[in-house]
C-alpha cells in the first residue's frame, strides 16, 4: 500500500545527529541527544518481525492518512508511536 522508504543515513549537523535519506535531503532533525538516537536508530539494521493484529476499520483509514500525510509507512508511524508510548510510561 505505501511505497518502501530508502535507507536513511546519518548526517552531522549543529544541534544534534539528523538523518536523511542517502541523497543528501534532511528529513528528521533530533533537538536532544535523546531524540538524535530515535532518529539514528532507524539506520540500525535490526531484523523486522512480522505481526498480524486486529484494528478496528476506521481507526485503520485514520493511521494510514495520518502516515501518508507525514510521510511514513503504517508500519514505522506504528513503532514510533509504540515506542514514543513506552518512553513517555517509562
Amino acid at each position: 500500500m505505501f511505497p518502501r522508504k530508502r535507507a536513511l543515513a546519518p548526517t552531522a549537523r549543529a544541534g544534534g545527529i539528523s538523518t536523511a535519506p542517502r541523497s543528501g535531503r534532511l528529513q528528521k532533525t533530533g533537538d536532544t541527544v535523546e531524540e538524535a538516537f530515535d532518529n539514528a536508530r532507524e539506520i540500525i539494521d535490526d531484523p523486522a518481525e512480522k505481526i498480524n493484529i486486529t484494528v478496528p476499520a476506521l481507526t485503520l483509514k485514520r493511521i494510514d492518512e495520518y502516515a501518508m500525510k507525514h510521510g511514513e509507512s503504517r508500519s514505522r508511524f506504528l513503532v514510533r508511536a509504540a515506542e514514543e508510548s513506552m518512553r513517555k510510561a517509562g
